[in-house]
């Protein structure tokens, strides 16, 4: 009697899509209700008499670009967080199929990391328009001579690494490794 060998990878790759999908799941709805929740204490607070009373000049202006980036940011941020947390419904999904060889799974990683690929350019897209939207509402008041280039351009640079080296590299990771397994490995065996 024989036994043939079984790759480990459908499991640990499983067992980390499963814990990826579910801080992904808990991160990004709990972070879209906080957005949410935010939004309304922070647009009770800069709209408040008290605080438009006491803003003048520069103060006024300042407050109203504030009012004005809180509205704008707020419902992307929250779209974003929502596209997040289905992508990371669609990881935990694949991480069961993986865990159990599941035949199926091959085609939800292949699937999966497709639409997170999308949602990843949707960020980094929503991303850079937010940084131009904010520079254009904040105008004079964020160009402090020397601040605000290297600011702005850090800001950029960082949020589309970030992007693309946290949250790109676990769906190429997957597929490379999942594409080089025999399909004997997810016969759900």
């Amino acid at each position: 009697m024989t036994t043939t060998y079984k790759s480990k990878v459908p499991t640990v790759m499983g067992v980390l899509s499963l814990i990826f999908g579910a801080l992904g799941v808990c991160y990004n709805f709990g972070s879209a209700v906080w957005t949410w929740l935010f939004g309304g204490i922070a647009d009770t607070f800069l709209g408040s008499k008290l605080l438009q009373d006491a803003a003048t000049g520069d103060g006024a202006k300042l407050l109203q670009a504030m009012q004005e980036c809180m509205a704008f940011i707020l419902p992307w941020a929250t779209r974003l967080c929502v596209v997040f947390g289905f992508v990371s419904i669609g990881l935990t999904i694949v991480g069961f199929g993986l865990v159990q060889r599941r035949a199926w799974a091959r085609t939800a990683v292949f699937v999966w990391a497709g639409v997170a690929g999308l949602a990843i350019a949707f960020r980094i897209a929503i991303s850079v328009m937010m940084a131009h939207r904010l520079e254009a509402l904040l105008g004079d008041l964020i160009n402090a001579p020397g601040l605000s280039d290297s600011i702005r351009d850090q800001t950029h640079v960082m949020s589309s690494l970030l992007s693309i080296v946290f949250l790109g590299a676990f769906p190429v990771v997957l597929v490379a490794l999942v594409a080089r397994l025999p399909r004997e490995e997810l016969d759900g065996k």
